[in-house]
């Protein structure tokens, strides 16, 4: 992967600037805004719109099965941006790789706009291999169009990462008013389109974004002049014989693995009915590729599933109507009653009748249900009334899940999940559902391939190192550098497990337990993500005057990565004050989750900026480029960490989940904090024997 340092600017000579800059860093601070744009106004509604409820417009998917999605997507994003850097340095050019790179992006979004499950996830990997394209290439080019001596370098960067943040702030805005806003909902509802689609037209503005910037690139690519316009190939016809081996390779490769997949996945069988009898900690399942009226074999002998594993095991429409058939049972028996206490709903309620009636959606944070002559009455404790409850509606014998009103939809899985684990525990779950499921039997589910993706990425980073430690040869100097980008890669990688979860776990207290209100005006949870572009635009010159001050004083690499850590484990721990507080039902002031923004974009500004500078600079010479490598790595790491903690919000009390958090962030510092004076001892032990080398 190229720098895209040269020795003369291959920007056009005269002309008009901009800013005092090659008129080309307009092209390319623009395309970057947009793709930003695009990038986080999706990131800022991703979460949210997978574990909304199907009756509310989103997939209703629930926090374990979202987040580890969230994490192999972000995980991804930069992941497939090392071989999208190595393509553009050896075949496409870092001009063609940005304009590919921005076109299946668009598409993606495209997709997300779509309604399906199917077009969710075709969108979200067109998204990961388009970024994979453009992202680490776009640098490239804003670095081929200074030389090496050209002052005006670092500024001309510094204004192509504000170019970032304009649009990291606005895009989750303007799609998180189009995708959450009762204002637009209102406005889709009174021009006939269904409101619960509201989701889609934030993706479909992310798309808008992402087509604006590739208009104005290819409009005004003339004043890139030859930069970025060919790609970096070595000279020597034996490399290049051997780089298209590598490509050739990787694209078999990679069409063997989606083949071995698909094949892999048809293998699977599937049960038309199922039996279940009760079991310590579970039930024993037995499913049946027929129907149960006549002498059929079992699929399998009894399977003991614990009772956290049935879902899994049955797949959704299994487990659905395994639920479906314990109500009716519980109903049936006249036991249809419980309660759930500290519990987030969204749902709508009806105030009034005929022409006077007024819908508004309220937050329940309790539940409890009892029998009724119809069915199931069911009552909640909505947000703000001190406990008080109101009748959210009849769950009838025999219900359909897809007619049930929006008062109801939204807290059937959990009322049925607590009634299953009541018969488990009681002993009473016997029943069967003798006909009309395809319960997946083998086959790819979520659990093997969120499983298999988190060995992968774990491999990868083993064999990285591993081939830079065993399989190469160093000279002492140069090893205990890489001794050194090892342990930076640990903290990037930690920092981003913990900072990222902007777009997971803090979205997901923003949107369950944070009173999102600013003098009276109430905003959607993701506008939040917008807070640490703008909290960076106001911090960082002031944190660049601090360095400028210190000068000679300036903290090493290991003394700003172990901050850095320090203050993103800080952040967790101050908001485990507001956790506790929400326990109890309560939306707490949005002063909590600041908190943690500022403490997050004063650690980021510790961390992030020396980061890939460091890996460049501490690299031996041969494998400089490689380093930018490692610096996506750690992030793919990280983000893989921080979306799959979100998975566990809804397994562990907030409380501990934060606490946990932060403690890594803390621990990982104090560890880098011990190590700040062996590793400069070491360099400079390093300097010493290269100068006398030189000498």
């Amino acid at each position: 992967m190229s720098n895209g340092t040269l020795a003369q600017s291959l920007a056009p000579e005269g002309g008009a600037t901009f800013f005092g800059h090659p008129r080309g860093l307009m092209t390319l601070f623009f395309t970057e805004m947009w793709e930003r744009f695009s990038y986080y106004g999706m990131r800022a509604i991703l979460l949210l719109f997978m574990v909304e409820a199907a009756a509310k417009g989103g997939l209703g998917f629930s926090a374990d099965s979202a987040g580890p999605i969230y994490a192999m997507y972000t995980s991804m994003v930069y992941l497939v941006s090392v071989p999208g850097g190595w393509l553009a340095d050896n075949f496409l050019g870092p001009r063609r790789a940005v304009l590919y790179g921005g076109i299946v992006i668009m598409t993606g979004h495209i997709l997300l706009a779509l309604i399906g499950t199917a077009t969710f996830f075709a969108g979200l990997g067109c998204i990961v291999i388009g970024t994979g394209l453009l992202k680490p290439n776009i640098s490239v080019i804003v670095g081929q169009l200074y030389s090496e001596e050209d002052r005006r370098r670092d500024a001309g960067f510094s204004i192509f990462y504000m170019g970032i943040n304009i649009g990291a702030f606005a895009a989750p805005l303007l799609c998180g008013f189009l995708a959450q806003h009762d204002i637009f909902r209102g406005w889709l509802e009174a021009q006939g389109f269904d409101p619960n689609h509201s989701w889609h037209w934030g993706f479909g503005l992310a798309a808008v974004g992402m087509f604006f910037g590739l208009v104005q690139y290819l409009l005004s690519a003339h004043h890139l002049g030859e930069a970025g316009l060919k790609p970096n190939a070595p000279e020597d016809p034996v490399k290049r014989a051997k780089n298209r081996r590598t490509l050739t390779i990787g694209l078999v490769g990679t069409m063997a693995l989606a083949v071995g997949l698909f094949t892999f996945d048809r293998s699977a069988s599937y049960a038309e009915s199922i039996t279940w009898s009760p079991a310590e900690g579970g039930l024993e399942i037995e499913c049946y590729g027929v129907h149960l009226e006549g002498a059929y074999s079992p699929m399998h002998d009894k399977v003991l599933v614990a009772n956290g594993d049935l879902e899994a095991h049955l797949g959704v429409g299994g487990f659905e109507a395994l639920q479906e058939a314990v109500f009716a049972d519980r109903l049936a028996a006249g036991e249809a009653k419980g309660s759930l206490d500290d519990v987030f709903f969204r749902v709508d309620r009806t105030i009034g009748t005929g022409e006077a009636a007024i819908t508004e959606e309220v937050a329940v944070r309790s539940l409890r249900w009892e029998p009724a002559a119809e069915g199931v009455r069911v009552f909640g404790a909505l947000e703000g009334t001190d406990g008080a409850e109101t009748e959210l509606g009849v769950i009838p014998a025999g219900f359909i899940r897809d007619d049930l009103p929006d008062s109801l939809a939204p807290v059937l899985g959990d009322m049925l999940g607590e009634m299953l684990d009541k018969s488990i525990e009681a002993g009473t779950a016997v029943g069967a559902v003798p006909t009309g499921l395809e319960v997946k039997h083998g086959g790819l589910n979520e659990d093997n391939i969120h499983d298999g993706f988190t060995y992968a990425l774990l491999a990868l980073v083993v064999l990285f190192f591993g081939k830079l430690f065993v399989i190469e040869k160093w000279t002492r100097a140069e090893r205990a550098r890489l001794i050194v980008i090892t342990v930076l890669f640990c903290g990037a990688a930690i920092f981003w497990g913990i900072f990222e979860q902007a777009g997971s776990t803090l979205t997901l207290f923003a949107d369950r337990s944070t009173n999102n209100s600013l003098f009276g005006f109430q905003f959607p949870a993701s506008w939040w993500q917008s807070l640490n572009p703008l909290l960076i635009v106001c911090i960082a010159p002031l944190m660049g005057m601090l360095w400028l001050r210190l000068g000679k004083r300036n903290p090493s690499y290991p003394f700003k990565f172990a901050v850095g850590l320090l203050l993103a484990g800080v952040g967790f721990l101050v908001l485990v004050g507001g956790a506790f507080l929400a326990k109890n039902g309560m939306r707490v002031s949005p002063l909590w989750l600041l908190s943690v923004y500022v403490i997050h974009t004063i650690g980021e500004l510790w961390l992030s900026p020396v980061g890939l500078s460091s890996m460049t600079k501490l690299a031996p010479v041969r494998v400089v480029s490689l380093m930018m490598g490692v610096w996506f790595l750690a992030a793919s790491v990280g983000n893989f960490i921080g979306g799959s903690v979100s998975g566990l919000y809804e397994d562990f009390e907030t409380p501990t989940l934060f606490t946990f958090v932060g403690a890594s962030g803390v621990l990982m510092a104090v560890v880098m904090l011990l190590l700040v004076k062996p590793i400069a001892k070491m360099l400079k032990q390093v300097a010493a024997e290269e100068a006398a080398q030189e000498a």
